[in-house]
């Protein structure tokens, strides 16, 4: 009795949390008549201007009143010059893959441009705060829950585990 309660709650916990029941829809900006909720997860973001701004499944952008923030998905590869005493990271073919500086500063590396005593420039992977002001926006990719779909897996699995359990072990 104590495992068909355990398997009704882990399995109605799976159904709750199922990631088949998160999808992400496209949205027009322009025409959309209701206000989205602060904090609502946004994908995407394709500006007027035509540039597409992309955030990361994981740490997707949020919305703030009327500005979109966020990290940007792709790491931007920028010249920096850095002062020692260093602390390298390399991989097995000897390229350096990180880089502490002086101050402490950890710096992602894609290629060492040059390097001369306390002195290193490197060519640096950083990833790109964005706020985007929602009137730029044209469309937005956002997430959205089917509740709908999470209440009617949740209540078949509730009812199969109810009703067919006992006529399983009952067969068996």
């Amino acid at each position: 009795m104590l495992s068909s309660v355990a398997r009704t709650i882990t399995l109605t916990a799976f159904a709750l949390l199922s990631v088949s029941c998160v999808t992400w829809t496209t949205k027009d900006v322009k025409t959309m008549t209701e206000r989205l909720p602060d904090n609502t997860e946004i994908l995407s973001v394709l500006k007027a201007s035509g540039e597409c701004v992309e955030f990361s499944k994981s740490n997707p952008g949020r919305l703030r009143g009327y500005t979109i923030v966020g990290t940007a998905k792709d790491p931007v590869s920028e010249p920096m010059d850095l002062t020692g005493p260093f602390s390298l990271i390399k991989n097995a073919k000897g390229t350096v893959l990180e880089v502490t500086d002086g101050g402490g500063q950890v710096h992602a590396v894609v290629k060492v441009l040059s390097t001369s005593g306390n002195q290193m420039k490197v060519l640096a992977s950083t990833w790109t705060q964005v706020s985007i002001p929602l009137a730029e926006a044209q469309q937005i990719e956002v997430k959205k829950s089917n509740v709908l779909k999470i209440a009617a897996i949740t209540s078949a699995i509730i009812l199969g585990l109810t009703l067919g359990w006992p006529l399983l072990a009952h067969v068996l």
